[in-house]
């Protein structure tokens, strides 16, 4: 969560948006959604945070119950969590738009699994059905290996 909210405090025009709308793949315990959070207080920011989140490990599925349970009783907090492909989701469904997308170890994924030869279809496949689609202003973080 430390190294999500570094780089939030960097990105001084997030204060400037009228929600947070967050497509994370790869979110495992989402570190990213905390920080946003912190964030918004730090930051005074009456704004919404809806929260989509998409790991394939199935055994973060009841910490990501967990944090919907958090999430309905905090303010202005939205969160749901997948686990399926987002790929595969964004390719056969019209997904709501986003304006923060972060890759969570997504390169380290590829890389730990032999696939790094899948690497640029995979970014192609997100510029297409993910990045076109985002809102304006946006930004895209990727959390990974050096």
């Amino acid at each position: 969560m430390s190294e999500f909210s570094y780089a939030l405090n960097e990105l001084e025009h997030l204060k400037d948006f009228e929600e947070f709308r967050v497509i994370s793949i790869g979110c495992g315990p989402a570190p990213d959604l905390m920080a946003l959070e912190e964030f918004r207080h730090e930051n005074e920011l009456p704004i919404g945070l809806k929260y989509r989140g998409f790991d394939l490990n199935k055994y973060w599925t009841p910490i990501h119950h967990q944090i919907e349970r958090y999430c309905q009783k905090a303010k202005q907090m939205n969160a749901k969590f997948y686990c399926e492909d987002a790929m595969e989701v964004f390719a056969q469904t019209d997904f709501p738009n986003a304006n923060i997308l972060v890759l969570q170890y997504v390169i380290s994924h590829f890389h730990n699994t032999q696939q790094f030869n899948q690497l640029r279809q995979f970014f192609e496949s997100i510029a297409d059905n993910i990045i076109s689609k985002m809102l304006r202003p946006s930004v895209v973080i990727i959390h990974d290996i050096n």
